[in-house]
């Protein structure tokens, strides 16, 4: 084991990270390592670089932070000054989201992660719904490593049992799996509803292995929130900007939520950078209540953050045909490449390959690394394990087709 004097998340203090490979570049969707060796990235596009290490995004946004830095601008409190980035990028997201929905989000709450978001979400819903009312999130959902969201995060809750107490009024409940399943959890909220708030959720779970909800089942849970005033909030960090094919999981469910996480994706993993946006009926009754928001990070509307951010979505914007296709593409080539795998869970760019052996599943990622292809992992438990695959949304379908072929021997 190599001494580092700096930390690796997600472990022991003296852990390795989890290739220990030395990245001197990246190039498209590859990363190159000191050796000149090159290595297919299939696993950052749930870390962030949904666009891959792409020259030309990345060129637009040196040219804006030149400009920023030239102006002696690193960083401005968004608490005490006005700036034009903070309402012109505001308008652009919310319109992108908005696209033509019936029902608008109004106000973007600028944040650093996505586990930010869930802090934040987490205090609006106990202005709006009280300290009694509980929040529901499912038993293979992830939200974040800060308080609320080890709280909320069905996985995980035996890592995270040592910082107990911690916050109160989350509820897991088992995501549902089949026909059966979406059956118990409706008659549940249906007898529960008097205590529940909120249901948080990934519209298409990602981080426990990623699972695909059926749009029926949706639309007959959002029909039953509904009916009892249940807020409902989605946590997109995974999802948005074309994850899934659509610019939104949300856009393709045809269903609105109340409040929408996001992250990652929203900059291509420039620097720390997210959102949160409400629906302008919350809008209304913040503003009508005059609630006061205790929430602010040091770091919040960062101008280089809002700067990237807003370089990525005329990026998203110049490229969508080109990014609704391919993605199209990514998920035929996976799905047709894994027909004789007992089961593969997806939608998208977004798919898992359950092993269910952990070892076996550390053993084929470290086998397709040799390989030059890097791949995420999700383990759940000794027997609910297995390989995820989040490739860039512009990868090359001939590079990907040859990928697959490699993983498909292996699993």
């Amino acid at each position: 084991m190599i001494n580092k004097n700096y930390v690796v998340p997600m472990g022991e203090i003296n852990k390795n990270s989890f290739y220990e490979l030395e990245i001197t570049r990246g190039e498209g969707s590859y990363l190159i390592g000191t050796d000149g060796k090159k290595y297919l990235d299939l696993r950052s596009g749930l870390w962030n670089v949904s666009l891959g290490y792409n020259s030309e995004l990345n060129n637009r946004i040196l040219t804006v932070f030149q400009d920023l830095i030239g102006k002696q601008l690193p960083y401005l409190d968004l608490s005490s000054y006005i700036h034009p980035l903070y309402q012109i990028y505001s308008e652009q997201l919310l319109d992108f989201i908005n696209n033509g929905q019936s029902e608008r989000y109004s106000k973007v709450f600028y944040t650093n992660s996505g586990s930010e978001g869930t802090e934040l979400v987490t205090k609006l819903v106990r202005h709006i719904c009280g300290p009694n009312k509980r929040i529901v999130t499912f038993d293979r959902s992830y939200h974040g490593t800060f308080y609320a969201g080890i709280s909320a995060n069905g996985i995980e809750q035996d890592i995270t049992a040592p910082y107990a107490p911690k916050v109160g009024g989350f509820v897991h409940i088992k995501t549902p799996e089949n026909e059966d399943e979406e059956i118990q959890l409706l008659q549940h909220i249906e007898n529960h509803h008097q205590s529940i708030g909120a249901l948080l959720f990934e519209p298409v779970i990602g981080s426990g292995g990623v699972h695909v909800f059926r749009q029926s089942f949706m639309q007959e849970l959002k029909n039953i929130l509904d009916k009892y005033n249940i807020l409902l909030i989605f946590d997109e960090v995974a999802t948005g900007f074309f994850r899934v094919g659509q610019r939104f999981a949300f856009h393709e469910l045809k269903i609105v939520p109340d409040l929408i996480i996001l992250s990652k994706s929203i900059n291509n993993g420039t620097t720390p950078m997210g959102a949160v946006v409400m629906k302008e009926s919350l809008c209304q009754w913040f503003e009508e209540k005059k609630i006061y928001i205790e929430h602010f990070s040091t770091q919040n509307g960062n101008l280089l953050g809002i700067a990237s951010a807003m370089e990525t979505l005329k990026f998203y914007k110049e490229k969508e045909e080109m990014l609704l296709t391919n993605v199209k593409k990514i998920e035929k080539i996976i799905r047709d490449s894994i027909t004789t795998h007992t089961k593969v869970n997806g939608k998208g760019a977004m798919f898992s390959i359950p092993i269910n052996d952990r070892l076996q599943t550390m053993r084929i990622a470290e086998e397709l690394k040799k390989l030059g292809i890097l791949t995420y992992l999700y383990i759940n438990s000794e027997r609910d394990n297995g390989l995820t695959l989040f490739p860039p949304l512009l990868i090359e379908s001939s590079i990907l087709k040859r990928a697959m072929k490699m993983v498909v021997r292996r699993v």
